[in-house]
């Protein structure tokens, strides 16, 4: 999506124009282009406002291109999108001025001219980025089986973008194609450079959707991943609770309360739910709150 810089990076043609001229003159475009590619957007803004529009040697496609450029990085998408729509009808013929033009709308929830800006693009669209976006526009205007083949397209295109499984797998949770989004999950999970956090995310989905013995699968595995990772056990000690597995789940809080002791009172409290009297007592004779451990102890007893 950076392409349209290179207009701005071929401000060698002009930068002898930023310093003054016979006539004592300012170039206050080729200024504001540099401002822009600095970072000093407030700056850039004040020279491109200072332009001169009457002159007859005005560089339109260059004066609405980098207008535009500076509204979409302050954030004024709507005023970007007219600006860029200028520098098309003055002559631009970089199409991916149309990507910006894409991205914009998406911010401003015009998905329509999302799709339209995509398509106009041409070839500038043949990238990941832009089939993300194509796919998503699709998904929320409803139209949920052209996001589906546009990422199945996609995903043919691109071998190793493995981001499109992620992003179908959510369309495929909110449609209830559980097998499919597991499918999915699984082949990410196996194959994208991934971390704890987000791989927890995935069997979240699965239980926010009521599908237990989804995420309790794809769980088991992430366990088998990440075998000393506490929080990961825990979770899928949870689902097995969902499931009224107690005595599973009290062997998973035991495991996870080794690798991390803020889980140790949990551990206890399974472990007496499970009946596991003996083990129960010996966890909680590891724990550091004495009332709470005291509680806990009397509870056992009783039982």
């Amino acid at each position: 999506m950076k392409k349209i810089l290179m207009l701005l990076l071929s401000i060698s043609l002009f930068l002898h124009a930023a310093q003054k001229s016979k006539t004592d003159e300012i170039d206050h475009l080729a200024l504001a282009a540099l401002l822009l590619k600095d970072g000093h957007l407030g700056r850039a803004n004040e020279e491109f406002k200072a332009v001169n529009t009457e002159d007859k040697n005005l560089d339109f496609v260059r004066y609405y291109t980098i207008g535009a450029l500076i509204a979409t990085k302050q954030e004024r998408y709507e005023e970007a999108n007219r600006l860029f729509s200028h520098a098309i009808s003055a002559g631009q013929e970089d199409k991916s001025v149309y990507l910006y033009m894409a991205q914009n709308s998406f911010k401003l929830e015009k998905y329509e001219d999302v799709l339209a800006s995509l398509k106009a693009a041409g070839e500038s669209a043949n990238e990941p980025s832009a089939y993300a976006l194509k796919a998503e526009a699709e998904f929320r205007l409803g139209r949920s089986s052209e996001a589906l083949s546009t990422l199945s397209h996609a995903i043919k295109r691109f071998a190793g973008e493995y981001g499109f499984y992620k992003q179908r797998f959510g369309y495929l949770i909110s449609l209830e194609l559980y097998q499919s989004a597991l499918e999915d999950a699984s082949f990410y999970l196996n194959n994208a450079q991934t971390d704890e956090k987000t791989s927890i995310a995935f069997v979240n989905a699965f239980a926010k959707a009521k599908q237990t013995k989804k995420a309790i699968e794809l769980g088991e595995k992430l366990k088998l991943q990440y075998p000393s990772n506490a929080t990961i056990i825990v979770q899928l000690a949870h689902l097995y609770i969902t499931n009224e597995m107690i005595q599973a789940a009290a062997d998973l809080f035991d495991q996870a309360s080794n690798y991390d002791e803020k889980y140790t009172q949990e551990a206890a409290e399974m472990l007496r739910r499970a009946k596991e009297f003996v083990l129960a007592l010996y966890k909680n004779s590891q724990m550091l709150d004495t009332s709470e451990k005291l509680k806990q102890r009397i509870a056992i007893y009783l039982e």
